[in-house]
């Protein structure tokens, strides 16, 4: 049987579902575990044969507690569908869930959405999502007027890329980042932030060519400082 590339990167895209599973409390936390596990086996073997029925079930499952699983499988169906940007839509937003609980995971997830993007023809969202890996942040907070709060930041890491991309040719990909930004407290410990970023993609000279990548995006977030 010859599969079609959205099949096998479908395929491709099975995430662990006994670790994506959430524990049930009690003596039966076994029984829920394996259940769940069917379920999301079940469901991603379905997203792949008919995804149109497959993205259904997601959302239904989703609907009645299904979680990370049914949210992934519902990825894996729009990457059947052809809906490429959908897809890579709903991978990042699993990444964002997945990476204050299972960091490995999130990876994965990024990893996916990158390889999405890059099918839906969006290599800068690509690369974005590849290089979501480890990085060492410094920020440098001004002295502010009331509650706002100019910042200047610089950030460092090294991902890995399954990606073809030909202006750094290689599975290394080494980050640099600097930006501003301006914090706005709203309590002693939360902040908002909004600022504006500068992105450096490339493999760190370990291989040729090495070109590089060049992208601007701002910057949304919420910060919490511990006492």
């Amino acid at each position: 049987m010859v599969m079609t590339a959205p099949a096998r990167f479908a395929r491709r895209l099975a995430l662990s579902a006994a670790v994506l599973a959430v524990a049930a409390p009690g003596a039966r936390a076994d029984q829920f575990d394996a259940a769940r596990q069917q379920k999301y086996e079940d469901c991603m073997a379905q997203a792949q044969r008919a995804p149109d029925d497959g993205y259904e079930a997601a959302i239904a499952w989703e609907g009645q507690g299904g979680g990370d699983p049914a949210r992934h499988c519902a990825a894996v169906a729009l990457i059947g569908l052809g809906k490429y940007q959908q897809a890579a839509d709903q991978l990042e937003s699993l990444g964002a869930t997945l990476a204050k609980k299972q960091p490995a995971l999130a990876a994965e997830a990024f990893a996916q959405a990158g390889q999405a993007w890059s099918m839906a023809g969006d290599t800068k969202r690509a690369l974005a999502d590849a290089a979501a890996g480890l990085k060492l942040a410094f920020r440098y907070h001004f002295i502010g007027l009331g509650p706002l709060v100019p910042y200047l930041e610089v950030n460092a890491g090294a991902g890995g890329t399954s990606l073809k991309v030909p202006e750094i040719n290689s599975t290394f990909t080494f980050v640099l980042e600097a930006g501003v930004g301006l914090a706005y407290f709203i309590t002693d410990n939360v902040a908002f932030n909004f600022g504006y970023r500068f992105q450096h993609i490339s493999n760190g000279n370990t291989s040729l060519p090495n070109r590089g990548f060049n992208s601007d995006s701002g910057v949304l977030g919420v910060s919490y400082f511990f006492k």
